[in-house]
């Protein structure tokens, strides 16, 4: 599970700053998303890099304390 994590989690990282490149403001995209609920492709990749991140996280943490007992 702890290499799934890190797995997971450098490839949310990747999402991300693919998506921050992609995007110029994140702040103009989320204006966007929920005034008019279109936006730059860019911004999927960063809400999926998020979530894959933080997965990774959690997974990181639950590997590493299973190691441990």
């Amino acid at each position: 599970m702890l290499i799934f994590g890190i797995i997971l989690l450098l490839g949310g990282a990747g999402s991300l700053i693919y998506g921050f490149i992609q995007n110029n403001s994140v702040q103009a995209q989320l204006s966007a998303l929920f005034s008019s609920g279109s936006v730059n492709p860019g911004t999927i990749f960063i809400i999926a890099g998020a979530v894959a991140a933080v997965l990774g996280l959690i997974f990181i943490i639950i590997g590493a304390t299973k190691k441990k007992n």
